[in-house]
C-alpha cells in the first residue's frame, strides 16, 4: 500500500505535535516534514516530495499568510493543498479556495481530516473541478 505523505504546516507546536501524533496513528499515512512559517513552508514543499499539505492560515499573528504560501505553493506544485484553522470567516474561506485549496477544514473537525485528506487526494468531483477552474480564473 503507498502511504500519503503529508506536510503539516503550523505555527502552534503544541498543535504540531498534536495533529502529527493523531495523523500518524493512519497505517497509509507518511508525515514528511513539517514547518512554522510560510517561507519554511514554501522552502519545504521545494525539497521534498509530498501528496497533501496541512495548512494553517495565520502563521504569523494575523496575517492570513497561510493562504499566501498555499497560492505560492501551488505556482510551482500541482499536489493539494487543505486548510486547516480555527477560522470560519466567510471572506478567509473564500480565498483560501481563491489561492487553491481543496477543502477548508476547522481544527475542531480535525478527527475528520483522515477521511477528508483520503476523499481530497481521489477527487475529481465537478466541485473541485469547478474549484481549480475558479482559482485560475481569479489569478486572471
Amino acid at each position: 500500500m503507498d502511504q500519503i505523505r503529508i506536510i503539516i504546516v503550523e505555527d502552534d507546536t503544541d498543535w504540531m505535535k498534536t495533529i502529527t501524533k493523531f495523523l500518524s496513528n493512519e497505517d497509509d499515512f507518511l508525515i514528511v516534514g513539517t514547518a512554522t512559517s510560510k517561507a519554511d513552508s514554501v522552502k519545504l514543499a521545494k525539497s521534498i516530495d509530498f501528496d497533501i499539505i496541512l495548512m494553517d492560515i495565520n502563521l504569523s499573528g494575523d496575517n492570513y499568510d497561510g493562504i499566501n504560501a498555499a497560492q505560492e505553493i501551488l505556482e510551482f506544485s500541482n499536489r493539494k493543498i487543505l486548510m486547516l484553522t480555527c477560522i470560519s470567516d466567510i471572506d478567509v474561506i473564500k480565498n483560501s479556495f481563491t489561492a487553491g485549496a481543496v477543502n477548508y477544514i476547522t481544527k475542531d473537525n480535525y478527527r475528520e481530516l483522515p477521511g477528508i485528506i483520503r476523499n481530497c487526494l481521489n477527487d475529481n468531483s465537478p466541485l473541485n473541478v469547478m474549484l481549480q477552474e475558479y482559482a485560475r480564473l481569479k489569478e486572471q
